[in-house]
């Protein structure tokens, strides 16, 4: 397996268009998000392990039954990929593929490895869904990372802002110049964000996090609206994921409108 580099991207950009292929994976095959391209073969690559930055996990692509390159796989992630992770302190491998015949490969790949698997949810939001107002009366601040105003300096727990956003962005300006972003604030104090995780040519995936002792207040859900509204104002489509047992979060969606576009299933062992 070889590293692609950013400007060789494009190699695998012939995945973009197949069905199943997630937001999260496009986006940095369009370089929107970062993330790393491993492939079989540089130049004409047949499969690609592919790295999310934001996600801290692996997808592949491409083609699923080359036995050949799967065991190149199995042995690239041994020796190469697992050492990396311990050294940045990781300890679960995560791998999913992009179509269901991927994971009877995975698990073949990495069955002796105490291999566990999850569902995840995949949700979109229904362009036709009347638009929802906030539901309470504001006792806090909902602002932009877009506003001229903008300045981290002033909030007391900036690195709980900043952290999460640069894990899916790289940096501030990218995030403003592609993706959304409202957080609640109130003296001084972020309370919870919700911001674009992943960018395509069609949808935006968002994210929401509280910060714990202001769940229950509707923080999450009020961000939610304004980043949805802005994410429609653009012409695009938000996109929404959670794990199947994550039950709060499905409540969420589909009461902000989402309606289930399908599911796939997560792989990973401890390291």
């Amino acid at each position: 397996m070889k590293q692609l580099k950013a400007e060789e991207f494009y190699r695998v950009q012939k995945y973009v268009g197949f069905k199943g292929l997630s937001p999260e994976t496009i986006s940095i095959i369009m370089k929107n998000n970062p993330g790393n391209i491993y492939v079989d073969d540089s130049k004409m690559p047949k499969t690609a392990l592919i790295w999310s930055y934001g996600i801290e996990g692996f997808y592949l692509i491409g083609d699923d039954s080359n036995k050949k390159t799967n065991n190149n796989i199995k042995e690239f992630v041994d020796t190469i990929i697992i050492k990396g992770m311990k050294e940045k302190d990781y300890d679960c491998f995560e791998v999913s593929g992009s179509t269901p015949s991927w994971d009877k490969t995975i698990i073949e790949i990495f069955g002796q490895k105490g291999l566990g698997s999850w569902k995840q949810l995949m949700y979109i939001w229904d362009l036709n869904t009347q638009r929802k107002t906030l539901e309470t009366d504001l006792t806090y601040e909902i602002r932009s990372i877009k506003d001229e105003s903008f300045d981290t300096n002033e909030l007391v727990n900036k690195d709980f802002f900043i952290n999460e956003l640069l894990q899916y962005w790289g940096n501030l300006d990218t995030l403003k110049k592609k993706g959304n972003c409202f957080y609640a604030v109130i003296n001084d104090e972020v309370m919870g964000m919700c911001y674009t995780g992943f960018v395509t040519d069609e949808m935006k995936a968002i994210g929401i996090e509280t910060v714990e002792k202001y769940r229950r207040n509707k923080v999450g859900y009020n961000l939610a609206l304004k980043c949805i509204d802005e994410i429609v104002e653009e012409g695009k489509t938000p996109y929404w994921e959670c794990m199947d047992e994550n039950t709060a979060s499905k409540r969420l969606a589909e009461k902000l409108g989402f309606t289930k576009l399908g599911e796939y299933i997560c792989h990973g062992f401890n390291i």
